[in-house]
């Protein structure tokens, strides 16, 4: 059994399920450094300084190195939830906190390995991520939700009336332990099914989970827009939309390498200013972000159903800036409720210990943020 315990809040708890899941959370950061001037000379002194004021004057040697200032953080999906960071790049909301972000196509199986070897250390990635994380003895911390609901629809061939049917049926997602995964697993328990009975088809990516239904390969999937709009036109039917029920998932989240924030707080500080911004650019300039969502998903920004979709998607349902740090005892638990991993870890060893956005707050940030953008708390 998995332990599940959050902060002082969450109980523990065990799960012994397994998975032959890798996917692994991620950010971190290649960086750039700068070298130190080269000191004037003095003048010599006209009398030697005791040993006191030698020690004094001598300045304090240090070993720190500076801090890293490219993050990498791979796409967790090619999704209208990367919004806020497509925003963040294509905006130059990065850029003006002085930092680069890379986010590189990588394979949810190299995902985990990634973050082992050091290549992603902090960011914005799926909220599945961390039970890898610590099932491989890791550190890993949770420090910001940004889509903190399952939000996915549930799509079924049309003569398929009810979930219960989907038992001793095939279900595609993008691999085990994602995002479409852990959507399934938590719906089809919520009406009874027994997902020990239904085949999980590991299709790589969600236009992929769209085809495998649209040529009657699999009988369920689960992706939001834009894929359900051209999930509807194509006749599948959608059985149950996931994002009103409001299930706690950590869909989005910030997190990452508490030793790597330890050494880099003021670029995880800048990462942090630029992705809020992002959201509230969202929230607040339709316009901007369907620009951006139709450069960055190769939409076609004259079909005002697929845009507005795709768009409310995001929009709708992200978590408002001042909010991003709440990272609730429910929310954490559901990962372990539905995930099936290997190895034994305690989710407790995910808890947020820094609050950074706190931090953020505190330095009037939020201020800023809604003096520019107008963003109110719904």
């Amino acid at each position: 059994m998995l332990s599940t315990k959050f902060g002082a809040t969450l109980e523990a708890g065990r799960m012994t399920r397994t998975t032959a899941l890798a996917v692994g959370l991620v950010a971190v950061l290649v960086a750039a450094c700068a070298s130190a001037a080269t000191p004037v000379p003095t003048k010599a002194p006209t009398a030697a300084p005791t040993a006191g004021a030698s020690a004094a004057a001598t300045p304090k040697p240090t070993n720190a190195p500076p801090e890293l200032k490219t993050v990498t953080v791979p796409q967790f999906a090619v999704s209208p939830l990367m919004l806020p960071t497509w925003i963040a790049i294509d905006e130059g909301l990065f850029a003006k906190q002085g930092i680069t972000v890379e986010i590189p196509n990588v394979p949810s199986s190299q995902m985990l390995a990634g973050y082992l070897s050091g290549t992603f250390s902090f960011g914005a990635i799926g909220g599945y991520n961390p039970p890898n994380i610590l099932a491989a003895g890791r550190k890993v911390q949770v420090y910001g939700n940004n889509y903190a609901y399952h939000l996915y629809d549930f799509f079924v061939q049309p003569e398929t009336n009810a979930l219960s049917e989907l038992v001793g049926k095939t279900v595609a997602i993008t691999g085990l332990g994602g995002a479409p995964h852990a959507a399934s697993l938590t719906l089809l328990k919520s009406v009874g099914v027994d997902t020990t009975k239904v085949t999980f088809l590991r299709t790589g990516g969600l236009n992929e989970i769209l085809a495998a239904l649209t040529s009657k390969q699999v009988q369920g999937g689960a992706f939001g827009p834009p894929q359900s709009v051209q999930a509807l036109k194509a006749g599948l039917k959608r059985i149950a939309r996931m994002g009103p029920m409001r299930l706690p998932y950590p869909t989005v989240i910030i997190g990452g390498d508490p030793d790597w924030v330890a050494k880099n707080p003021n670029t995880a500080k800048a990462y942090l200013r630029g992705f809020i911004e992002g959201v509230a650019v969202l929230i607040a300039d339709k316009a901007t972000a369907n620009k951006v969502l139709a450069k960055r998903m190769n939409l076609d920004a004259t079909n005002a159903e697929l845009m507005d979709a795709s768009y409310a998607y995001a929009a709708d349902n992200v978590t408002r800036p001042r909010d991003m740090n709440k990272v609730t005892a429910a929310n954490m638990t559901s990962v372990a409720e539905t995930y099936i991993g290997e190895g034994k870890f305690d989710i407790n060893n995910a808890k947020m210990t820094t609050d950074i956005i706190g931090e953020l707050e505190k330095e009037g940030f939020f201020d800023e943020l809604d003096a520019k953008y107008k963003i109110t708390n719904p």
